[in-house]
């Protein structure tokens, strides 16, 4: 917490702070799309690769057009 106080990556109330407006809500979804991809990707029912390819691409197009649910991405710190 004191390297987010400190270089202010999340302000309390900003538009990408996680006590904001949206809360913890992005990242869970983000989080939820990359366990649904690391599944898919890993194949452990060991589907053909075309249905992998379908599945992914499946997954892909719904973070498409849902994007606005995992909220937008600040700028990453430029270390020197």
């Amino acid at each position: 917490m004191e390297y987010v106080e400190t270089y202010g990556y999340f302000t309390p109330g900003s538009a990408g702070s996680l006590t904001g407006k949206m809360g913890m809500r992005p990242v869970r979804v983000g989080f939820r799309w990359v366990h649904q991809a690391a599944h898919i990707l890993s194949n452990q029912d060991q589907r053909e690769a075309l249905t992998v390819q379908r599945r992914l691409g499946g997954l892909l197009g719904a973070m498409t057009r849902h994007q606005a649910a995992a909220g937008t991405l600040a700028p990453a710190p430029i270390q020197r």
